[in-house]
């Protein structure tokens, strides 16, 4: 028992060094824990908050409700592309239609480009005009079915055709 004792006491003795030093950072890191008590409580506390919060949490919920949204943004999205398709067919064929009218093609290109239809329409349009000013000035000339007098034309005041025949 002797022996053992002093083999202990002499292996003690070589350890005595880094056993303090053990110690001693025991002791300090003890005296951290202790002077920082409050703080690890708080952040302890924190940290089962947050736990607590994640757990009330329907995260399943949200991800359906998330996929449920992202599918529905997509039918939006297939929808409008298929509107920008047809408004795109659209404007394709109005673009058309206007390359034929500067072409001349069609009553409207024809329009758009013969001078002399439009002259001729012009003048037409300043007849229609006198015909309804003479109608409106002498109802009784239009009237007339079976009587044989025949009331002469009266050229209207403003008339610029004043004493021409047309």
């Amino acid at each position: 028992l002797r022996g053992t004792t002093t083999e202990l006491n002499q292996l003690l003795a070589g350890s005595r060094s880094s056993l303090t030093g053990t110690f001693s950072n025991f002791e300090s890191i003890s005296s951290n824990l202790k002077n920082n008590d409050a703080q690890i409580n708080q952040i302890l506390q924190n940290f089962a908050e947050l736990s607590e919060k994640f757990n009330k949490m329907e995260l399943n919920q949200a991800v359906e409700n998330t996929n449920g949204t992202l599918i529905s943004a997509k039918t939006t999205l297939d929808n409008l592309q298929g509107t920008l398709e047809k408004a795109n067919s659209a404007f394709d064929g109005i673009t058309k239609l206007l390359e034929d009218i500067n072409a001349g093609q069609g009553s409207l290109g024809k329009l758009a480009k013969d001078e002399a239809l439009y002259d001729k329409l012009n003048s037409a349009g300043r007849e229609m005009e006198l015909l309804l000013q003479d109608v409106r000035l002498n109802p009784k000339r239009y009237t007339r079915i079976l009587s044989k007098k025949e009331k002469p034309y009266e050229y209207p005041a403003d008339d610029p055709s004043k004493g021409q025949e047309n």
